[in-house]
Protein backbone atom coordinates (compact mmCIF):
# COMPACT_ATOMS: atom_id res chain seq x y z
CA UNK A 1 0.00 0.00 0.00
CA UNK A 2 1.37 3.46 -0.95
CA UNK A 3 1.02 6.60 1.59
CA UNK A 4 0.04 9.84 -0.61
CA UNK A 5 1.76 12.08 1.83
CA UNK A 6 0.84 14.98 0.53
CA UNK A 7 -0.05 14.54 -2.94
CA UNK A 8 -3.02 17.06 -2.43
CA UNK A 9 -5.38 15.75 -5.39
CA UNK A 10 -3.84 11.80 -4.29
CA UNK A 11 -5.52 12.73 -0.86
CA UNK A 12 -8.65 14.84 -2.25
CA UNK A 13 -9.80 11.52 -4.26
CA UNK A 14 -9.46 9.22 -1.17
CA UNK A 15 -11.39 11.50 0.92
CA UNK A 16 -14.04 11.88 -1.22
CA UNK A 17 -14.16 8.66 -2.90
CA UNK A 18 -12.36 5.85 -0.91
CA UNK A 19 -13.13 2.57 0.41
CA UNK A 20 -13.64 3.26 4.05
CA UNK A 21 -11.60 -0.03 5.39
CA UNK A 22 -12.40 0.98 9.33
CA UNK A 23 -14.44 3.15 11.80
CA UNK A 24 -12.78 3.58 15.00
CA UNK A 25 -14.57 5.43 17.63
CA UNK A 26 -12.08 8.38 18.95
CA UNK A 27 -13.96 8.51 22.59
CA UNK A 28 -13.31 12.15 22.60
CA UNK A 29 -14.75 15.62 22.61
CA UNK A 30 -18.69 16.30 22.48
CA UNK A 31 -19.66 15.44 19.01
CA UNK A 32 -19.39 11.60 17.45
CA UNK A 33 -16.63 11.64 16.19
CA UNK A 34 -14.33 8.65 13.87
CA UNK A 35 -10.92 7.87 13.05
CA UNK A 36 -11.72 6.07 9.62
CA UNK A 37 -8.92 4.41 6.96
CA UNK A 38 -9.27 4.55 3.15
CA UNK A 39 -7.68 3.39 0.17
CA UNK A 40 -8.33 3.72 -3.59
CA UNK A 41 -8.30 0.76 -6.42
CA UNK A 42 -4.58 2.27 -6.78
CA UNK A 43 -3.48 0.86 -3.49
CA UNK A 44 -3.05 4.95 -1.77
CA UNK A 45 -4.35 4.72 1.11
CA UNK A 46 -4.37 7.67 3.68
CA UNK A 47 -6.09 7.94 7.95
CA UNK A 48 -9.12 10.36 8.33
CA UNK A 49 -10.96 12.05 11.20
CA UNK A 50 -14.54 11.22 9.92
CA UNK A 51 -17.23 13.79 11.53
CA UNK A 52 -20.99 12.40 10.87
CA UNK A 53 -23.96 15.06 10.95
CA UNK A 54 -26.06 12.62 13.25
CA UNK A 55 -23.43 12.68 15.56
CA UNK A 56 -23.83 15.96 16.37
CA UNK A 57 -24.79 17.30 20.03
CA UNK A 58 -27.20 20.45 19.39
CA UNK A 59 -26.11 23.81 20.55
CA UNK A 60 -28.40 26.75 21.14
CA UNK A 61 -26.26 29.44 19.46
CA UNK A 62 -25.78 27.75 15.92
CA UNK A 63 -28.65 26.25 13.71
CA UNK A 64 -28.59 22.04 14.27
CA UNK A 65 -26.67 19.47 11.97
CA UNK A 66 -24.21 22.09 10.48
CA UNK A 67 -20.85 21.80 11.91
CA UNK A 68 -19.67 19.60 9.59
CA UNK A 69 -20.73 22.08 6.70
CA UNK A 70 -18.70 24.38 8.67
CA UNK A 71 -15.86 22.33 8.94
CA UNK A 72 -15.86 22.47 5.54
CA UNK A 73 -16.13 26.24 5.14
CA UNK A 74 -13.81 26.62 6.88
CA UNK A 75 -11.67 24.57 4.90
CA UNK A 76 -12.38 26.68 1.52
CA UNK A 77 -11.42 29.76 3.19
CA UNK A 78 -8.31 28.46 4.17
CA UNK A 79 -7.24 27.03 0.95
CA UNK A 80 -8.85 30.67 -0.85
CA UNK A 81 -6.24 32.15 1.07
CA UNK A 82 -3.36 29.62 0.09
CA UNK A 83 -2.58 29.40 3.59
CA UNK A 84 -2.35 25.65 4.29
CA UNK A 85 -3.68 26.10 7.39
CA UNK A 86 -5.98 23.21 7.78
CA UNK A 87 -5.72 19.61 6.34
CA UNK A 88 -7.22 18.87 3.58
CA UNK A 89 -11.32 18.14 3.83
CA UNK A 90 -14.16 16.82 2.13
CA UNK A 91 -18.13 16.38 2.81
CA UNK A 92 -18.94 12.78 1.54
CA UNK A 93 -21.22 9.59 2.83
CA UNK A 94 -19.68 7.19 5.58
CA UNK A 95 -20.69 4.28 7.66
CA UNK A 96 -23.40 6.94 10.00
CA UNK A 97 -24.58 8.92 7.07
CA UNK A 98 -22.96 12.47 5.52
CA UNK A 99 -20.44 14.69 7.32
CA UNK A 100 -16.95 16.03 7.17
CA UNK A 101 -13.87 13.92 6.73
CA UNK A 102 -10.41 15.29 7.03
CA UNK A 103 -7.26 14.42 6.26
CA UNK A 104 -5.53 13.27 10.12
CA UNK A 105 -2.45 14.90 10.45
CA UNK A 106 0.30 12.46 11.92
CA UNK A 107 0.86 15.43 15.08
CA UNK A 108 3.50 15.45 17.52
CA UNK A 109 2.33 14.63 20.61
CA UNK A 110 1.79 17.14 23.25
CA UNK A 111 2.61 19.87 20.96
CA UNK A 112 -0.04 23.00 21.07
CA UNK A 113 -0.28 26.37 20.80
CA UNK A 114 1.55 26.91 24.00
CA UNK A 115 4.74 25.33 23.01
CA UNK A 116 4.47 26.22 19.54
CA UNK A 117 3.48 30.20 19.64
CA UNK A 118 7.77 31.65 20.23
CA UNK A 119 8.66 29.39 17.78
CA UNK A 120 6.28 29.90 14.47
CA UNK A 121 4.83 33.71 14.81
CA UNK A 122 3.92 34.10 11.60
CA UNK A 123 1.59 30.59 11.02
CA UNK A 124 0.00 31.44 14.90
CA UNK A 125 -0.76 35.18 13.54
CA UNK A 126 -2.40 33.59 10.81
CA UNK A 127 -4.42 31.22 12.56
CA UNK A 128 -5.52 34.12 14.75
CA UNK A 129 -6.61 36.58 11.88
CA UNK A 130 -8.57 33.03 10.89
CA UNK A 131 -10.52 32.91 13.49
CA UNK A 132 -11.43 36.53 13.91
CA UNK A 133 -12.57 36.54 10.16
CA UNK A 134 -14.60 33.36 10.49
CA UNK A 135 -15.66 34.10 14.14
CA UNK A 136 -14.25 31.04 15.80
CA UNK A 137 -16.17 30.39 19.04
CA UNK A 138 -13.77 27.17 19.88
CA UNK A 139 -9.59 27.86 19.40
CA UNK A 140 -8.07 25.58 22.29
CA UNK A 141 -4.55 25.26 22.50
CA UNK A 142 -4.88 21.63 21.23
CA UNK A 143 -6.55 22.63 17.52
CA UNK A 144 -2.73 23.78 16.95
CA UNK A 145 -1.02 21.13 15.88
CA UNK A 146 2.38 20.12 14.41
CA UNK A 147 3.46 16.90 12.19
CA UNK A 148 7.01 15.73 11.84
CA UNK A 149 8.06 17.71 9.16
CA UNK A 150 7.28 21.03 11.66
CA UNK A 151 4.34 22.17 9.41
CA UNK A 152 1.91 24.01 11.72
CA UNK A 153 -1.77 23.13 11.19
CA UNK A 154 -5.22 24.03 12.32
CA UNK A 155 -7.56 21.61 13.35
CA UNK A 156 -11.54 21.78 14.71
CA UNK A 157 -13.90 24.61 13.00
CA UNK A 158 -16.98 23.07 13.75
CA UNK A 159 -18.41 25.84 15.38
CA UNK A 160 -17.12 28.75 13.26
CA UNK A 161 -19.02 31.69 10.95
CA UNK A 162 -21.63 32.50 13.67
CA UNK A 163 -23.48 36.06 12.75
CA UNK A 164 -22.69 36.87 16.18
CA UNK A 165 -19.62 37.60 17.71
CA UNK A 166 -18.39 34.36 19.11
CA UNK A 167 -15.41 34.85 19.14
CA UNK A 168 -13.21 32.24 21.91
CA UNK A 169 -9.95 31.70 21.36
CA UNK A 170 -6.17 30.98 23.39
CA UNK A 171 -4.83 33.60 20.86
CA UNK A 172 -4.60 37.31 22.27
CA UNK A 173 -0.99 37.26 22.07
CA UNK A 174 -1.34 39.56 19.18
CA UNK A 175 -4.26 42.37 20.23
CA UNK A 176 -3.95 45.85 18.71
CA UNK A 177 -0.73 45.18 17.29
CA UNK A 178 -0.58 45.81 13.33
CA UNK A 179 -1.17 42.77 11.21
CA UNK A 180 2.35 42.37 9.04
CA UNK A 181 1.83 43.66 5.59
CA UNK A 182 1.87 39.86 3.72
CA UNK A 183 -0.65 38.47 5.51
CA UNK A 184 -2.92 41.60 5.11
CA UNK A 185 -2.51 41.74 1.30
CA UNK A 186 -3.82 38.03 1.88
CA UNK A 187 -6.83 39.01 3.00
CA UNK A 188 -6.61 41.80 1.01
CA UNK A 189 -6.75 38.78 -1.85
CA UNK A 190 -9.54 37.23 -0.34
CA UNK A 191 -11.95 40.10 -0.21
CA UNK A 192 -11.44 40.42 -4.32
CA UNK A 193 -11.87 36.86 -4.45
CA UNK A 194 -15.08 37.01 -2.23
CA UNK A 195 -16.81 39.51 -4.56
CA UNK A 196 -15.60 37.65 -8.09
CA UNK A 197 -18.82 36.17 -9.81
CA UNK A 198 -18.88 32.38 -8.98
CA UNK A 199 -16.37 33.08 -6.47
CA UNK A 200 -15.49 32.21 -2.71
CA UNK A 201 -19.02 34.20 -1.75
CA UNK A 202 -21.02 31.63 -3.80
CA UNK A 203 -19.34 28.77 -2.57
CA UNK A 204 -20.17 29.36 1.26
CA UNK A 205 -23.51 30.52 0.47
CA UNK A 206 -23.74 26.63 -0.24
CA UNK A 207 -22.65 25.80 2.84
CA UNK A 208 -23.84 28.76 5.28
CA UNK A 209 -26.49 31.10 5.79
CA UNK A 210 -26.95 33.95 3.92
CA UNK A 211 -26.53 35.86 7.10
CA UNK A 212 -23.43 34.18 7.96
CA UNK A 213 -21.80 34.85 4.67
CA UNK A 214 -23.05 38.39 4.94
CA UNK A 215 -21.18 38.74 8.64
CA UNK A 216 -18.03 36.79 7.56
CA UNK A 217 -18.14 39.11 4.58
CA UNK A 218 -18.31 42.06 6.99
CA UNK A 219 -15.36 40.76 9.53
CA UNK A 220 -12.93 40.48 6.46
CA UNK A 221 -13.58 44.24 5.60
CA UNK A 222 -13.50 45.25 8.52
CA UNK A 223 -9.75 43.45 9.87
CA UNK A 224 -8.36 45.04 6.43
CA UNK A 225 -9.70 48.21 7.17
CA UNK A 226 -8.43 48.56 10.97
CA UNK A 227 -5.18 47.08 9.71
CA UNK A 228 -4.62 45.62 13.24
CA UNK A 229 -5.29 42.15 15.49
CA UNK A 230 -8.78 42.44 17.52
CA UNK A 231 -8.98 42.82 21.41
CA UNK A 232 -12.07 41.00 23.24
CA UNK A 233 -15.16 42.76 23.39
CA UNK A 234 -16.05 43.37 27.33
CA UNK A 235 -19.11 41.68 27.54
CA UNK A 236 -17.95 38.27 25.90
CA UNK A 237 -15.84 35.72 27.21
CA UNK A 238 -12.93 35.77 25.54
CA UNK A 239 -11.28 32.19 26.43
CA UNK A 240 -12.82 28.59 25.62
CA UNK A 241 -13.04 26.13 28.36
CA UNK A 242 -11.33 23.87 29.08
CA UNK A 243 -8.13 26.03 26.86
CA UNK A 244 -6.25 23.03 25.97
Amino acid sequence: MKNPEFQLDVILNLLSYGEITECTSTETGSNYTFYISLKDISGNQCQAIYKPRMGEIPLSDFEPETLYLREYASYLVSEELHWNLIPPTTIRIGPFGVGSVQYRINSITDENFFSLRDKYPNDMMKICVFDIITNNADRKGSHCIQDSNNKIWSIDHGICFNEEYKLRTVIWDYMLEAIPTEILNDLKELNHSFKVKNGLKRDLENYLSLNEVNAFDKRLKNIISEKAFIEPQDDKRPYPWPLL
